[in-house]
């Protein structure tokens, strides 16, 4: 990644192509209630969704067969969602009410 800085300003990093390709998975609706939608238009395989607390605790695992994830189960609360594809996993953030 390049990076470019002026005087008593943080560096401001430009992301290489296949760390752009990291933000083409979205979790949506955010906030959610009932589930929550994987869009997944990298060319991997979604291979397991994992839902943490705010502890850092599992909450729900699942292998998803369609692009969504049943969240009526979790407790409302903000949660860290794992989506691992096939060669790496992407961290986001997802409000349950």
């Amino acid at each position: 990644a390049g990076a470019s800085a002026i005087a008593g300003q943080k560096p401001v990093i430009f992301p290489e192509d296949d760390e752009i390709a990291v933000s083409n998975v979205a979790l949506f609706p955010n906030p959610a209630t009932d589930f929550v939608q994987i869009s997944n238009t990298n060319d991997e395989t979604v291979q397991l969704v994992v839902f943490y607390d705010s502890q850092g605790r599992i909450c729900k695992q699942t292998h998803p067969l369609e692009q969504i994830v049943v969240t009526s189960d979790l407790l409302p609360g903000v949660y860290t969602v794992e989506t691992r594809l096939t060669s790496r996993s992407i961290f986001q953030s997802l409000v349950i009410r």
